[in-house]
């Protein structure tokens, strides 16, 4: 069984995502993305801090990934009190998560990267629409605006590479903690 703990920093330039260090055994391996703390609201908030645990699942959804899960007395595992399918997988950014989590090797807020066209901008916005998995989602649901898109880079290599460490077979510990003014 491995450790993993996300400590989340928060940014001061967003309140729709909290973004935080993932180590794992000790290690600094990747950063993780998810929504901030919403009295636990399900679909709009994370986890409370706390320790959980995760294991590998098949997301009708997503695919392969990981489902967080807390302990019950007798040491079965739980889904924690409130919420389901509460899952790691990987996404470009927070209005892809609905109170779950993604990986990536870098996080922050992407400010147009493209250009100041107004014209090309929209086009951009409707191609994140259209992906798989934000075809449900109405625009403002999405984390896109003037400012730029809270998110992560490079989330499916990142997540790729928490599956080599964790595998996909095996239940690992996972803790949730935090670290205000970053």
């Amino acid at each position: 069984m491995k450790t993993l703990i996300w400590d989340i920093t928060y940014l001061p330039v967003s309140n729709d995502g909290v973004f935080g260090q993932l180590n794992i055994d000790g290690k600094n391996e990747m950063v993780l993305c998810g929504l901030p703390y919403r009295s636990n609201e399900r679909n709009v908030s994370r986890l409370p801090n706390g320790i959980y645990y995760l294991k590998p699942h098949i997301s009708p959804h997503h695919g392969f990934c990981y489902k967080v899960y807390w302990t019950d007395l007798n040491g079965n595992l739980i889904e924690p009190d409130g919420r389901t399918d509460i899952l790691i997988h990987p996404a470009n950014h927070c209005g892809h998560l609905d109170g779950c989590m993604c990986p990536g090797l870098k996080h922050g807020v992407f400010t147009k990267p493209y250009s100041d066209d107004d014209e090309q901008e929209q086009r951009i916005v409707e191609r994140l629409q259209n992906q798989s998995y934000c075809d449900d989602k109405p625009l403002n649901a999405l984390s896109v605006n003037l400012k730029g898109l809270n998110g992560v880079t490079s989330s499916r290599e990142a997540f790729n590479r928490l599956k080599g460490i964790l595998g996909d077979t095996d239940v690992h510990k996972f803790i949730i903690t935090e670290t205000f003014g970053g």
